[in-house]
Formats: C-alpha cells, structure tokens, sequence
C-alpha cells in the first residue's frame, strides 16, 4: 500500500529573498542574455583576427586568347573547354579599420550593460518577492487575530443564549451576536483565502515549482528603524543598477557613433594563398598569390553621413532614457520614504486605537452580564475593535513594505535586513 505524504517548504524571509536571484525565469534570462552578449562580442572580435579557408574545385571552362592579347592567325581565339583543379589554403588578415576597433569596443560595452541588467532584475525579483512575503505575512496576521476575535464572539453568544434562557436577555441581543459570530468567520475565511493565493504567488516569483510552501512568522519590530531625512533620499539612488546600465548604453551608442564615423577612413587588408593548379589532382603546379589591399570610400550617396546620424540620435535617446529612468527612480525612493513615515506615525496611532477598543469590548461585556444594558454595546464594540486591529496589521506591514521598498530604490533590497 502506497501512500501519499504531502510535505510543506517553510522558507525564511531572507531564504525567499536570496533564493529568487537564483531560480526567477528572469533573472535566470537576464543572465543568459549576458552569455550571449559575449558570444556575439568573440564574434565581432574575430573579425579582427586572421581567417583561414580551403577551398577545392574541379571545373571546365574556356577562354578567350584575344582578352589576354594572343592572336595567332588562322587559329580560334576560343580554347577549350579544358579541365582545371584547383585546391588551396587562403589566408586574410584586417591590418587596419578603425571601424571595427568601434565596433569591438560597443560590444564589450553590451557585456557591461546587460551584466547591470541582471542586477536590476535581480533587485527587481527580490524586491517583488519581499513585498509577497510581507503581504502573506500580514494576511496570516489577520488569521490569527480574527481567530482570537472569533473566539470572543463565541463566548459572547453563549453569554447570550444563556441570559436569553434565563429571562434576562431577549431574542435580539442572540441575533446580535450571532451576526458578530458569522461576520467573523466571513473574516477568517477570506483572510485564508488571501494567505493561499499569496502562498502561490510567492511561489512563482521565487521561481519555486512547489505549491506547499509555508511562511516563517517574523518577530519584527516595525517602529525601531526611524525612516532617514528626506535630504538623503536624491543620494540614495546614485547605486541603482539601471543607472549604471543606462550610462553603459550611453558609451555604447557613443562608440556606434564613432564606428559610423570611421567609415570614411580606409581599410587595409592582407590576403595570400598557396596551392595547386592543373588539369587534375595528379597533374598540377604549385601556385601562389599574396597581396595587400586597401579600400578606400570616395562616394557612397549619403550612407555613412545617414548612417552617424542614425547614430547621433541613438546616443541622444540613450542619454533621455537615463535623465527618466534617473527620475523615476528618484521619485520611487521619494514616495517609498514618505510612505515609511506616514506608515509609522499611523501605526503609532493605531496601536493605541487598538488597545482602546479591546478595553471597550472588555467593558461591554461586563455591562451586559451585570445586566446594565443589552449586548448592542457589546457588538459595536467587537466591530470596532475588528476594524482597529485591522487597521493596525496593515500599518505595520505597511511600514516594513515601505521600508523594502527603500531599500530597492537605493539600489540594494539586502538593506531591508539591516538591524534585524
């Protein structure tokens, strides 16, 4: 007999954090486009050096003795058709073109800028995946504290149904607690929910093909971190890998710029070959050419002016794409930072509401068994404190969200960790 264990994945925060820079599809292709980067850089750079070819070949052919100056008189200018073999080794070398020296450099480059761009993913993911794990968390923390309300509620309506079969509690004061009894179930119920859907959602963005994961509840202490000064905030983000990706796209387009240019400079080459030449394999002379070229451009109808053109627009867009993306990340580690403050101010707040509303519900249950009023008081009081420790769970994850979310915008979520 067979049988099936069904075994979960608990996962630290920070194990979630590091695991997603290394099983994320995204960051797994971000690399990859780095291994081809360099691919196509050997590519280019080969150019540079000596290339060598064979070739062989068997054909029949005629030839015209008058288009090489033979004339005999009486006798055909056509000879042939005669056979011909022809095998040899050619060698060619790039002896200068400054082009190419461009080229080799933008390419070098493109390695540079996609190795940045692993890293911005990479903080992308791990940004993304702290986030999740922080919104689980606080749907979790929901669970926990609707089941401590349910539990309330519970007492509540047997206090309730007690006094009601006593005769010191009607009817009404049972519908009332009864309706705060399934209203917090409803609660606990989609906050499950919530927690399930998170679960799978953090999953994938760690990259993990499990659907058994679990969370580790933290002991965090939101309010110990103070948010920096606003003043910090534009020196902040001088980090970011965008940036510096950016930046590389710039001095690449600015080395295609210059390729574009030295097209009007010549090219000098070298090329030779050695082999045998004859009517067959085993009729033959050895043969040889060497030689040097160069070639020179002295009309070409506006192709390369067209093409540093092209260029120089490149390099312009490049330069406007790293101004944005400097702003954007700019504003993102202003809004993270005021969203840390007013985050902490508010769960300040919070706190307190949430210990007022627990004392009242304490108070109203008291009232009520003593006789002194119904349970309405009871029930207000219950929804109120549901919507307070509701409002606390989500200020205090608010504030470590925030605080994440800084950390990204410096350019470094492992910042999040910091003092913890």
């Amino acid at each position: 007999m067979n049988v099936l264990v069904a075994l979960t994945l608990a996962v630290s925060l920070r194990d979630a954090v590091e695991q997603a820079g290394k099983l994320n599809p995204d960051v797994a292709i971000a690399r990859l486009r780095v291994v081809e980067a360099e691919a196509q850089a050997a590519s280019v750079r080969a150019n540079q050096l000596p290339q060598l070819n064979a070739t062989v070949g068997q054909t029949y052919q005629t030839t015209n003795l008058q288009g090489i100056g033979v004339i005999f008189p009486g006798v055909s200018s056509r000879v042939g058709p005669y056979k011909v073999f022809d095998a040899r080794p050619r060698l060619t070398q790039t002896i200068f073109d400054a082009g190419l020296i461009s080229q080799i450099r933008a390419a070098r480059i493109a390695i540079e800028q996609n190795r940045y761009a692993v890293e911005a993913a990479r903080e992308t993911t791990q940004q993304a995946v702290l986030d999740l794990y922080l919104q689980a968390l606080q749907a979790d923390s929901r669970i926990f504290a609707s089941k401590a309300r349910l539990e309330t509620a519970r007492v509540v309506l047997k206090q309730a149904r007690d006094r009601e079969a006593s005769g010191a509690a009607s009817k009404l004061d049972v519908a009332r607690s009864e309706q705060e009894f399934y209203n917090e179930e409803q609660v606990m119920v989609n906050s499950e929910r919530d927690y399930r859907i998170l679960k799978a959602a953090l999953a994938r963005a760690i990259g993990m093909d499990t659907d058994k994961l679990e969370v580790e509840r933290l002991d965090i202490k939101p309010l110990q971190q103070l948010p920096p000064a606003e003043a910090e905030t534009k020196a902040a983000v001088t980090g970011r890998a965008e940036l510096k990706s950016d930046e590389a796209g710039i001095r690449k387009a600015a080395q295609e710029m210059e390729r574009a240019r030295r097209e009007y400079l010549p090219k000098v080459g070298f090329s030779g070959d050695f082999g045998v030449l004859g009517q067959h394999p085993a009729q033959n002379l050895s043969t040889y050419s060497v030689g040097v070229s160069a070639s020179i451009p002295i009309w070409t109808s506006g192709r390369i002016s067209s093409d540093i053109a092209a260029a120089r627009a490149r390099v312009d867009q490049a330069r406007e794409q790293q101004r944005r993306t400097r702003l954007s990340v700019e504003d993102e580690a202003r809004q993270s930072l005021l969203r840390w403050q007013a985050a902490r101010e508010t769960l300040l707040l919070a706190e307190k509401a949430t210990a007022a509303a627990r004392e009242s519900v304490a108070l109203a249950r008291l009232r009520f068994e003593a006789g002194l009023s119904t349970n309405i008081d009871t029930v207000i009081a219950q929804g109120r404190l549901a919507e307070a420790e509701d409002t606390e769970i989500r200020n205090r994850y608010e504030v470590l969200r925030a605080r994440a979310s800084y950390a990204r915008a410096k350019g470094d979520v492992g910042n999040f960790f910091q003092g913890m």
